[in-house]
């Protein structure tokens, strides 16, 4: 399904692994951007995969600033 998506969208938001997705999926839907010409962005989250980034989360400013380059490193 991503793959058609991609096909009437300019750009994508790639969940990082955290709230969403895994490393597998990150590098299949990069590869599958690139091919399409669609322009990749980081869609980083909290480390709440079993609440999908929705639950809140006490998080100081240095946790966040080290969970986003972490993942968008990844990316």
């Amino acid at each position: 399904m991503d793959s058609e998506v991609l096909n009437h969208v300019t750009s994508a938001n790639v969940a990082c692994g955290w709230h969403a997705g895994d490393p597998l999926i990150m590098d299949a839907t990069v590869r599958m951007c690139k091919e399409k010409g669609v322009a990749v962005g980081a869609h980083p989250g909290y480390p709440d995969l079993m609440g999908f980034g929705r639950r809140a989360m006490a998080v100081n400013p240095a946790e966040a600033k080290a969970y986003m380059i972490y993942q968008v490193g990844a990316l």
